[in-house]
């Protein structure tokens, strides 16, 4: 068997990129003696140069350049494997990278951070707003650990875990016709011309649902790219909208009324992949969003 350890991964990396023994040397703070006493060594117990020498410089052979990119992963995963240990030992700590759907992020994001801001200070919290279509790219890819969605998700890729069921609520300005209703039946909505997000946003499948269950009628006109943009719409004009109850809001000129029929909702949740290696923070995040959300309530 060949005797190879990382000190000796280390040594012929530096070396390569130096491209002297004595400058290696001084980088892995060891005499120029033993650095490339260790590095012929190894050479022997493989039965094959790394490097050529010669009076002014050194050369790295064929097998030495692939010899040296397969030093340089191991040495990667090293440090990646120290890293998740580190992680799992304290799931109080690392770094998250944490979505949200565009109906959700602007109401919650800033709590999230004040919370774990104070209860988990050592998790570095990276956060991204978009499309559950890209946020699902994103976590597939490993560009995102966990994204808060509107659930279901495909339970044979992620887990999930529940944080909140929210009814949809009716905005009109205070000078609309159904402003001064306590609550609204389907037939009130009964040929009205609702202003939906634009396409893409599952919160505008679902505010068709509910236009098709009332037939009520998009408005083609006007299609926009948030909820805040709506809200400033309606509360010039005389429009109508859906607005998740989340993003309800006082003293904004709008009313907010709601439906009768209580099975026009949505329910948010955390979904993460299943072979996610950050299970453990993704666990400590949960427990922090629920506490949030019953606090909100």
């Amino acid at each position: 068997d060949i005797a190879m350890n990382f000190r000796d991964l280390e040594y012929v990396i530096e070396t390569a990129k130096n491209k002297s023994f004595t400058r290696a040397a001084e980088v892995c703070n060891v005499s120029q003696p033993s650095l490339s006493a260790q590095i012929k060594k190894l050479e022997k117990g493989l039965g094959i140069s790394i490097f050529i020498r010669s009076k002014r410089q050194i050369h790295i052979t064929a097998f030495g350049k692939i010899f040296i990119d397969k030093a340089k992963a191991i040495l990667a995963m090293r440090e990646e494997i120290t890293k998740l240990a580190n992680e799992n030992k304290n799931p109080m700590s690392g770094k998250i990278k944490l979505g949200a759907i565009l109906t959700v992020a602007p109401y919650i994001f800033p709590t999230i951070v004040n919370e774990i801001h104070h209860k988990a200070p050592q998790i570095q919290l990276s956060l991204k707003e978009d499309k559950t279509e890209e946020l699902i790219k994103s976590l597939l890819s490993g560009k995102l650990d966990a994204a808060i969605v509107s659930l279901p998700t495909d339970a044979h890729i992620f887990e999930s875990h529940s944080l909140f069921t929210e009814q949809f609520l009716v905005a009109v300005s205070n000078k609309h016709k159904l402003s001064d209703k306590k609550e609204l039946l389907a037939t009130d909505l009964k040929e009205e011309n609702l202003i939906l997000l634009e396409d893409g946003h599952c919160f505008r499948d679902q505010a068709l649902d509910v236009c098709y269950a009332t037939k009520a009628t998009e408005n083609k006109i006007f299609t926009a790219t948030s909820l805040e943009t709506i809200r400033q719409f309606i509360a010039c004009s005389t429009g109508i909208t859906l607005m998740p109850e989340i993003a309800k809001r006082t003293n904004d000129g709008l009313q907010y009324v709601p439906l009768k029929n209580k099975k026009f909702k949505r329910e948010i949740g955390i979904i993460w992949l299943k072979s996610s290696n950050k299970k453990p923070q993704i666990e400590q995040i949960n427990t922090l969003l629920s506490s949030i959300v019953f606090e909100q309530s």
